[in-house]
């Protein structure tokens, strides 16, 4: 994914081209996460679930990082689809980041897009949930565009390389506070 974004980017562009492209491509991340946050809000508005559904989806997100179950069976092999990169540059890194911020088209490393997910559609607000998923495809776009901005200066293999490490070391704390935000809404008496 990084590739994606460090190919579309070439290092002969001016830097106003280039910090152009990126902003797009992080903007677009942010409008992709709150347009699902703000859809799945409106579904759970629709099919009102109770929150003890959060918590089972927590404790399966929790259960899923502790094991470091492979998530690529459940989600696409490919980013986004290879005749994009024959769009204008601009079309091409604002749907990028569309897709990476939605969680649409783009492998994740961990199933925290899970539990936002369902965060948002037990929520059942629209300002919450586009929020939340907003922040989350803000996170995945500027995750991407450091990394291809490392891969400028190391190469793109040793970036990735290192990306890859640093989301597997994140892994086992994630399911940590997943674990503790069951067992908080649990208490909490929202149940």
């Amino acid at each position: 994914m990084a590739a994606t974004v460090y190919s579309a980017v070439p290092q002969s562009s001016s830097r106003p081209l280039s910090a152009t492209l990126l902003a797009l491509h992080a903007i677009s991340g942010f409008l992709g996460g709150a347009v699902i946050g703000t859809l799945l809000a409106l579904i759970g508005r629709a099919l009102p679930l109770p929150p003890a559904v959060l918590v089972a989806v927590l404790l399966g997100v929790a259960f899923l990082e502790f094991r470091r179950a492979n998530l690529g069976i459940y989600q696409p092999q490919r980013g986004v689809p290879l005749d994009w990169m024959n769009w204008p540059r601009a079309a091409y890194m604002s749907g990028y980041g569309f897709v990476l911020g939605a969680g649409l088209f783009t492998p994740y490393g961990s199933s925290s897009l899970i539990a936002l997910a369902a965060t948002a559609l037990v929520s059942r607000d629209v300002v919450l949930g586009g929020t939340i998923l907003g922040l989350y495809g803000l996170t995945r776009a500027i995750a991407e565009i450091v990394t291809g901005i490392a891969a400028s200066s190391v190469g793109l293999a040793c970036a990735t390389g290192r990306a890859q490490t640093a989301k597997a070391m994140l892994r086992r704390p994630m399911a940590a506070l997943a674990l503790v935000a069951a067992f908080a809404l649990t208490l909490s008496g929202h149940l």
